[in-house]
């Protein structure tokens, strides 16, 4: 790739995030802090609800900004935002929360804070913050004008590119009901699966050169452990040793994480320095905890840390931040400066010894980097350490979740990468609804070699049997059996609100369903006095939705956790209980029209899945016609009066 394509891709990648700032008079307004009044302050079951107003904004370095502003256009509902008690004091009380409302120039956010001062400030956070730091890392990087690792470039240069003028055709849509293209966009990557080309299934191993390399990885037994993957994970681990980028598919329950785990402790194995990234802390930090579980690290403890935001790292992992390892090498240097502060020494003291502490740690972390082989980081964070250290191999889990942008950023940092994740569960969160925003570096480099892990673990054959007929091609392998059913009949219950008091009501920008929350809380009821011994997770694509249920949960004996589909991605419960909330004579689906929602929705589930759902809504959809007849064949299918009268009958 010459300098010129060089260019032109990382310009396709700068474009669709120009996009997603377009709504900022300034893109620098993103650093903006904006002083805000409290008018109102109302008690909720969840929190405290803050009407306030904004009155003034102050640029990056808190000098007060003359010029008008639409504060509007800049904080709209459900933007992420940091409210600060204090602009003067450093560091300053802070706490992340959510724009609940807009409403003529009143805003609403939820708060757990008690002492929320009568004056606050707040600046912009989460995901915008993080689109204008990618795109002035892309800038600096198209104006140095290096030439890029060339197997980065190979991988990237087999794709057709994409001109400006596509992305300029792009529907940008902002509400919550999906352009066609979105749609499209979801059918396509149902298609490419059909027609993908996967690495043959156990070539690898018969291969002469890996022979030796399995007899040395079978004698360390327990330490990297082999023998206890399946056929597909043994593939995707062993190909490594080509020294080759590849990609690995993995489906819900197909046992990712152990299989990255086993492949980092291969790398390390081999000499190798790796990097450890997701693009969040929760994928990050589950990765990271395996390594540490595992008896490789028990035995070998091979030098680790983690590098990103100390407060969202969880608390067990606390002591492998390099933030807390830097302060502990300082510890005697603290006790100096608290000795100084409570001695009320003067100022150039306690100035000097500040500095010389911020120095020391400073040290230590630059240090840490270059000479430990294993890190751990957001995709964000990673960058950080573009000048300090470049690995052998990358590893990004949940990759199918990261903007193209951020995970092309952190493959800089490598020789090699291996990317893990699903293109058919949720992608990237975008405020736009760009089809381009919504683009992986996953999806950018298809050609690169790929395995897919075709035996999964979570849930019985017939619960996986629509995603995997629909989605994989019927690719998955189910082994795992279940004697549970609903009344006895299926592991599938599905209650059919049509033709019933079915109707769904708009609140904010989300929608909510009462009928449908009721039944949910009468199925809770059952549960708990047939004794449920299993944990239950109840989603709606609606955050609304979520409220309104937790709003009239009653308390039982067994774990229950009420989410969006969307927030619950990753995760898994004994039994699923889904409201897809929407029912209206329209047959509009919104968001639901974007097929890997459902997919994550209906693959949550160990033991047994509930759907709650207006089918007649959803008459209009081809993918949901199909999902609906699934049902009828093999779920046990009722209406909510057949429910109540089973209900009665169980008493």
């Amino acid at each position: 790739m010459d300098m010129n394509r060089q260019n032109k891709y990382i310009d396709s990648l700068i474009f669709p995030l120009k996009q997603e700032l377009k709504f900022l008079e300034r893109e620098e307004d993103v650093l903006n802090f904006y002083r805000a009044k409290v008018m109102k302050k109302e008690e909720s079951t969840h929190g405290d609800i803050i009407t306030f107003i904004i009155v003034q904004a102050f640029d990056h370095n808190k000098n007060p900004i003359l010029r008008k502003f639409d504060f509007e256009r800049i904080f709209k509902e459900d933007e992420s935002i940091k409210v600060l008690f204090d602009l003067k004091k450093t560091p300053s009380f802070c706490f992340q929360t959510k724009i609940l409302s807009v409403n003529e120039k009143r805003y609403t956010f939820l708060t757990i804070i008690e002492s929320l001062p009568r004056e606050f400030y707040l600046r912009l956070d989460g995901s915008i913050f993080t689109t204008y730091k990618t795109l002035q890392r892309l800038k600096k990087i198209r104006k140095d004008g290096k030439y890029l690792d060339v197997n980065i470039l190979n991988a990237i240069n087999s794709v057709e590119e994409t001109t400006r003028e596509d992305y300029q055709q792009s529907d940008h849509n902002e509400t919550e009901n999906f352009s066609s293209s979105s749609l499209k966009y979801s059918e396509d990557f149902v298609d490419i699966f059909k027609n993908l080309k996967l690495e043959d299934k156990n070539l690898i191993s018969k291969e002469e050169e890996y022979k030796d390399f399995i007899k040395k990885i079978k004698k360390l037994g327990f330490l990297i452990e082999y023998n206890k993957l399946n056929n597909s994970q043994k593939e995707s681990l062993l190909f490594s040793k080509k020294n080759k980028s590849y990609r690995i598919i993995g489906p819900p329950g197909s046992g990712k994480t152990k299989v990255v785990v086993e492949i980092v402790k291969t790398l390390l194995y081999a000499k190798k320095s790796v990097l450890v990234c997701g693009p969040s802390n929760i994928s990050v930090d589950n990765i990271l905890s395996s390594i540490i579980d595992s008896e490789y690290y028990k035995k070998i403890k091979p030098k680790l840390y983690k590098l990103g935001s100390f407060l969202k790292t969880s608390k067990t992992l606390s002591c492998y931040h390099i933030e807390s390892m830097a302060n502990e090498s300082v510890l005697p240097l603290l006790e100096k400066l608290n000795q100084a502060i409570d001695n009320k020494s003067d100022q150039k003291t306690i100035k000097a010894l500040r500095k010389k502490v911020s120095e020391k740690k400073k040290e230590f972390i630059m240090s840490t980097i270059r000479c430990t082989d294993l890190a751990f980081a957001t995709l964000f964070s990673s960058y950080k350490m573009k000048d300090n250290k470049y690995f052998d191999w990358i590893i990004i889990d949940e990759a199918c979740q990261a903007r193209e942008s951020e995970s092309f950023l952190s493959v800089l940092l490598a020789k090699k990468f291996i990317l893990v994740g699903d293109p058919y569960q949720l992608g990237p969160t975008v405020k736009s609804e760009t089809v381009e925003l919504k683009s992986t570096f996953f999806d950018r480099i298809c050609s690169t070699p790929t395995f897919f892990l075709n035996e999964q673990y979570r849930m019985s054959k017939l619960l996986i049997s629509f995603s995997n007929s629909y989605f994989y091609s019927n690719r998955i392998i189910s082994s795992k059996k279940t004697k549970f059913k609903f009344f006895n009949r299926s592991e599938i219950l599905f209650i059919d609100t049509s033709n019933h008091n079915s109707k769904e009501s708009k609140l904010n920008s989300s929608i909510k369903n009462t009928f449908e929350a009721e039944i949910t809380i009468k199925i809770i009821k059952y549960l708990e006095s047939k004794q449920n011994i299993y944990d239950v997770g109840i989603i709606t694509p609606y955050s609304q939705q979520a409220f309104l249920i937790k709003d009239i949960l009653p308390k039982v004996s067994f774990p229950i956790q009420v989410s969006t589909v969307d927030a619950f991605q990753g995760q898994e419960k004994g039994i699923i209980i889904l409201n897809f909330v929407r029912a209206n004579k329209q047959q509009e689906i919104g968001f639901l029209s974007d097929l890997k929602r459902t997919n994550v929705a209906l693959t949550r589930c160990i033991h047994g899945l509930i759907i709650v759902a207006n089918s007649a809504t959803f008459l209009q959809d081809e993918f949901y016609i199909k999902l609906f007849g699934h049902l009828h064949a093999n779920a046990y299918c009722i209406n909510p009066a057949i429910f109540d009268i089973i209900l009665f009958k169980a008493k």
